[in-house]
């Protein structure tokens, strides 16, 4: 049966991004020659919408100018593949109500000033299965929840049987991993986190345990099924570029 490679990242958080977990990046994209690139989303740090006082000088102007950049870079280090865009809660600040001004809020609209992004395949980030891509039985989303327990929901509640789901959000990364209804039950479903391709330091995590943030993508294969099977048809792993707590004890 016909497979397809794919490599998936998330959280770069631009302009707060890690340029050596960037170069990762694009390392893995060279070495393993994926059919499918995903970006799972928090592409873009939305300073411009926060909710809460900032300090930083940057402007959305130049967060889309980095971020489209990056976006034609990737288009240029894998012109055969496809390229998906899973929008994260910070991409979606930049649009969204109370956040922006309605007068002006279509103006902010991200995907108005990166050309780059008109490549990509678009799903929006809202808590539905009309924000999960999916190839075969492994299943792509930014995310919705937060905590130890969130891959677990987002597998069994938008993932598919014997399939894999792959998120980020929470920049906690994660080696593909067989979720369980308690320590004795497992059930057929697997997770895995892609982390955070950003800098692992900000100001807001400094009361913050971030022990379990890292770097790095996930690369696999599936097969394109178009009806369940009550098997594995996919293999995957994470890659780690960097954790948080090597920074930490360095």
């Amino acid at each position: 049966m016909k497979t397809k490679k794919f490599l998936a990242f998330s959280c770069l958080h631009m302009p707060f991004h890690d340029v050596g977990a960037v170069e990762f990046l694009f390392q893995q994209i060279k070495k393993h020659k994926p059919d499918v690139i995903v970006n799972l989303g928090d592409s873009h740090e939305a300073d411009a919408s926060s909710r809460f006082p900032s300090e930083e000088t940057h402007n959305l102007e130049h967060e889309f100018k980095i971020h489209n950049e990056f976006c034609q870079r990737l288009l240029d280090s894998r012109p055969e593949a496809k390229f998906v865009f899973m929008e994260g809660n910070h991409d979606l600040a930049i649009r969204d109500q109370h956040r922006i001004n309605k007068k002006v809020r279509s103006l902010c609209d991200y995907r108005k000033h990166e050309p780059a992004l008109k490549h990509f395949k678009f799903f929006p980030y809202e808590h539905s299965r009309k924000a999960v891509f999916r190839l075969g039985q492994v299943s792509f989303m930014h995310g919705v929840k937060c905590g130890n327990n969130a891959g677990k929901y987002h597998s069994i509640r938008y993932g598919k049987p014997y399939g894999l789901m792959v998120d980020g959000h929470t920049h906690s990364i994660l080696p593909v991993s067989q979720v369980y209804a308690s320590p004795k039950l497992p059930l057929p479903y697997w997770h895995a986190n892609a982390g955070t391709l950003r800098d692992m330091n900000p100001h807001y995590m400094l009361r913050n345990d971030k022990g379990s943030w890292g770097q790095g993508v996930v690369v696999g294969e599936a097969q394109e099924l178009k009806s369940p099977r009550e098997s594995r048809c996919w293999e995957a792993e994470t890659l780690v570029y960097k954790m948080a707590d090597e920074e930490l004890y360095s």
